[in-house]
């Protein structure tokens, strides 16, 4: 019961933070990464030492990735208004896993989603965003 009010407390607090349209722009401070799954970018920034400082020993953080869709790599709920553009989606495809990049995601609805724009996957401690890539360009060294 305990876990049961902690996580929708937790999905509360991500539906007020993170909402269908939210843009995040990277800077020199945080830019994306290329992960290791499909379509998916996560933060150099994340997580946070304070983050991790804040954990009980042992506890990890989720992982979090910003998924976004393309007419061949889709999700039933996701619209074709919200797939990510060619040119930014054969770059990612192109690049190595672990490429860094500057760029802009915009959050986007999910209507299958634990919340608005995301899904929760705890038997692997994931976090999905769902985005669309506004711009991407490898980032300088």
């Amino acid at each position: 019961i305990c876990a049961d009010q902690k996580k929708k407390k937790a999905f509360a607090m991500l539906n007020e933070r993170l909402a269908p349209g939210l843009e995040i722009d990277s800077s020199d401070a945080c830019r994306l990464v290329k992960a290791d799954r499909e379509n998916a970018l996560h933060l150099t920034c994340y997580p946070s030492d304070a983050l991790v400082d804040s954990l009980s020993e042992g506890a990890e953080p989720p992982q979090v990735v910003f998924t976004f869709h393309t007419p061949q790599h889709k999700l039933v709920g996701i619209s074709e208004g919200d797939y990510t553009g060619r040119e930014a989606a054969d770059l990612y495809l192109s690049s190595p896993e672990g490429a860094v990049f500057d760029g802009m995601i915009r959050l986007i609805g999910y209507k299958y989603g634990d919340g608005a724009v995301f899904n929760y996957f705890p038997q692997a401690n994931r976090l999905q965003i769902h985005c669309t890539v506004s711009r991407l360009k490898p980032a300088d060294p």
